[in-house]
């Protein structure tokens, strides 16, 4: 109508009941990108890994990491330091291990423990029988004397189970131009402590190592000293970033702590059993076989082939057809023996059932995958009971 005013269009006011809403929304949303983006790019969100760039590079290239930010050694002198292999060899018993360009391993004719840098090959041991479990550290006492060098401990499971080392040196260390008058040799071979093992791992100042009993023990390098660390009986261990975690003979996978409970505040350790909360359920089971790598948590067994969040918050099913024997896992790949195959595929590839097979051999059953820069290394047990090595490069 002509001369009429035209009515003037009222702002919306937002109510308390529209701020929620919109604040709820967003949530959701954001929540939404976030598992998305960490189902694609899981290592965004590795927090373990980012706080120690060296540990983390390191066991991604399948050579052994020269530390781990839960394992704290004194400064003050020199001490042993370093992790002894990878986390996913750890949990395989290990016939290989790696550091500065020097591959220590068990030889597959005769299981003798030997070193190989560039072409070079060198027996270290001799009339050993069946050498397994192999860990190589700095050792900071031998060759002390001589300036820009560098020694290596090398320890292992001899075949009557003792836990045996020999220190292997001197080398030229990496940043020195240092030439030295003498070829590297071997020690004669030590015992580190008495007992008879299946398994070990060597981190910081210790070893910690499953008896023929299946009982778990803290054992100090320098003095032979041993401390139990749980009441239940296990098969293999992995020390993940200041916890040990083990694979229960019952199937289940557990966490624990590396200091005995029966430690005083002084460091001295008593002979006192550990409490009955020490070994911590994480993973039910039934599970076979067990490695972790990049804060996952990989099993095989019964039900599947299973990865679990490493605080176990959340999993994902890889594979119900798939049933390891044995599993490793390294920055190329999920390598599985299953059937007498070893095979390598990604999450994905296994997801949709697809994978590539490096080898196969007539045992049903491998213990164990050891991997190194250039191979795979499957270890049997034959029918009379022996160890039985495979080696399978790796393209």
């Amino acid at each position: 109508m002509a001369g009429s005013k035209k009515r003037k269009k009222e702002k919306y006011k937002f109510t308390v009941m529209d701020y929620i809403t919109i604040g709820f929304t967003a949530a959701v949303v954001l929540l939404m990108v976030f598992f998305l983006i960490r189902s694609i790019k899981p290592e965004w969100f590795n927090k373990r890994n980012k706080s120690s760039g060296n540990a983390a590079t390191a066991t991604a290239n399948g050579t052994a990491p020269t530390e781990d930010p839960g394992i704290v050694t004194p400064t003050e002198e020199p001490t042993y330091s370093g992790i002894g292999n990878t986390y996913g060899n750890m949990a395989n018993g290990a016939v290989a291990a790696e550091i500065d360009g020097h591959t220590y391993f068990v030889r597959e004719t005769d299981k003798q423990l030997c070193v190989r840098g560039g072409s070079e090959e060198r027996t270290l041991t001799s009339g050993e029988s069946a050498v397994t479990s192999v860990n190589v550290i700095k050792d900071p006492f031998a060759y002390g004397d001589i300036a820009g060098s560098v020694a290596y401990l090398v320890s292992y499971i001899d075949g009557e189970g003792i836990l045996r080392a020999v220190t292997d040196g001197p080398y030229p260390a990496a940043d020195s131009d240092t030439e030295l008058d003498s070829e590297p040799r071997a020690t004669e071979p030590k015992t580190l402590a008495e007992g008879k093992y299946t398994v070990f791992t060597s981190v910081g100042q210790y070893l910690y190592a499953i008896d023929r009993d299946g009982l778990i023990w803290r054992i100090a390098i320098a003095t032979g000293d041993r401390a139990a660390l749980a009441k239940g009986k296990y098969t293999a261990l992995c020390v993940y970033y200041g916890e040990l975690f083990a694979l229960g003979q019952d199937g289940g996978i557990y966490r624990l702590s590396l200091t005995p409970a029966t430690q005083t505040e002084t460091g001295a350790e008593t002979d006192a059993e550990p409490s009955d909360d020490s070994d911590k359920l994480i993973i039910a089971g039934p599970v076979r076989c067990f490695t972790i790598y990049d804060d996952w948590i990989y099993t095989g067994g019964d039900n599947g082939f299973i990865r679990y969040d490493i605080d176990t918050l959340g999993k994902d099913t890889l594979s119900t057809s798939i049933k390891p024997d044995a599993v490793n896992v390294d920055k190329r790949g999920i390598f599985f023996a299953a059937d007498g195959e070893l095979k390598v595929a990604s999450a994905r590839e296994l997801l949709s059932g697809s994978g590539r097979t490096l080898g196969t051999w007539d045992n049903a059953a491998a213990p164990g995958i050891t991997l190194t820069a250039d191979n795979a290394l499957v270890s049997l047990t034959d029918s009379a009971g022996s160890t039985v090595i495979k080696n399978f490069e790796i393209e």
